[in-house]
C-alpha cells in the first residue's frame, strides 16, 4: 500500500531509513500453454537519484520471468518532490498487479 495517499502535501517527507529490496521469480508455465501478453517494463528514478523502482516481465521457452528492484537511498524529500515520490510509490504499488495473459496452445 501506497504510504503516501494525499493529493498534496505542504511539509517534507522525512523517511526512517533507507532500503532495498530486489525479486526474481522464475515460473514455469502448465504444459500446452504459452504468454500472450505481459506488462511493459518499467523503469522509475526519483530527484536526485533518491530511489529506483525497475519492474520487468519476460518470457521464452515455457518459461516467465519477474524482476523487480526497490531502492530508496535518499532519506529527506521536500514538499516540491511529494509529488514525484507519489507517483513513485503509485507505480509500486500498481505495476505487481498488472495481469500475465497466458494462452492455450
Amino acid at each position: 500500500e501506497n504510504p503516501f495517499s494525499l493529493e498534496v502535501r505542504e511539509y517534507p517527507i522525512d523517511m526512517p531509513y533507507p532500503f532495498e529490496e530486489k525479486g526474481i521469480f522464475n515460473l514455469i508455465l502448465p504444459e500446452g500453454y504459452s504468454v500472450e501478453s505481459f506488462p511493459e517494463p518499467v523503469r522509475l528514478v526519483l530527484p536526485g537519484n533518491g530511489g529506483l523502482f525497475q519492474y520487468n516481465v519476460s518470457a521464452s521457452d515455457g518459461k516467465l520471468q519477474v524482476v523487480v528492484d526497490l531502492k530508496l537511498s535518499m532519506l529527506y524529500f521536500s514538499a516540491a518532490e511529494y509529488p514525484a515520490i507519489k507517483g513513485f510509490f503509485d507505480t509500486v504499488e500498481e505495476k505487481p498487479n498488472e495481469p500475465v495473459v497466458l494462452k492455450r496452445l
